[in-house]
């Protein structure tokens, strides 16, 4: 694939699990929405579905001297992700491996709460590495990350939050890759304070009384929604 498109810095295909463990379901790997013969950058900034095992890239593509990634909590997202920023991610829908699962491997082995932060420094270092509409991209992924997060977390099932405000974009374009580690707390630190701001307003009488209104809103929207995907 790499020979005949040169325009593709790194391939991937589907794999299944298998393991000993009573707990351990057998899948394949990735979900079918990924499974296109060509990607970008911008599908894989939603989500990993690079098995390691089947990585094969463009060595020209490969990133060199870079600050901070061996002390990420994963080694292959974000590498993965600053490929994708230099050519295309070419998929082979056909399972050529298998991928055992252990008890003492690294990832898993983490819970769910290490598993997100780790992924959110995975994606803030590849911002942190790239520029123009490619860095917007991830940064629009990290956002959608946390609100995400909060939406599990902290909201019930008939409430959404406001849109989160632009400091939390003003953290990241403000960062140099010398500043990582101050970044990161940073960052951590603006996400709990307009978390706390969300709260906030979301206890207040204009939040409580436009809810009714909100709602028929979003219903609206739905329907807008089914009928465009019917015609």
């Amino acid at each position: 694939m790499l020979e005949e498109d040169p325009t593709i810095a790194i391939t991937s295909h589907v794999f299944s699990t298998f393991s000993d463990l009573p707990s351990h379901k057998a899948v394949t790997w990735p979900n079918p929405e990924f499974r296109k013969p060509i990607a970008t950058y911008a599908d894989l900034a939603k989500e990993n579905f690079i098995g390691t095992l089947t990585v094969v890239f463009r060595r020209s593509c490969l990133p060199i001297g870079l600050v901070g990634l061996n002390q990420l909590g994963i080694g292959d997202y974000p590498l993965w992700g600053l490929l994708s920023s230099r050519g295309a991610i070419g998929f082979i829908d056909r399972d050529m491996a298998q991928y055992r699962i252990h008890s003492s491997q690294y990832f898993n082995s983490k819970s769910n709460i290490e598993k997100w932060h780790h992924t959110l420094d995975s994606k803030i270092f590849v911002a942190n590495h790239t520029e123009g509409p490619i860095r917007r991209t991830w940064i629009n992924a990290i956002e959608n990350d946390v609100v995400q997060n909060y939406l599990n977390t902290k909201l019930s099932e008939d409430e959404q939050p406001p849109t989160i405000s632009g400091e939390f974009n003003d953290v990241l374009e403000s960062t140099k890759v010398s500043e990582y580690e101050n970044q990161i707390s940073a960052l951590r630190q603006a996400v709990n304070d307009q978390n706390s701001q969300i709260i906030a307003f979301q206890a207040s009488w204009s939040w409580k009384i436009t809810k009714p209104l909100r709602q028929v809103l979003d219903l609206f929207l739905l329907i807008i929604s089914r009928v465009k995907n019917q015609i």
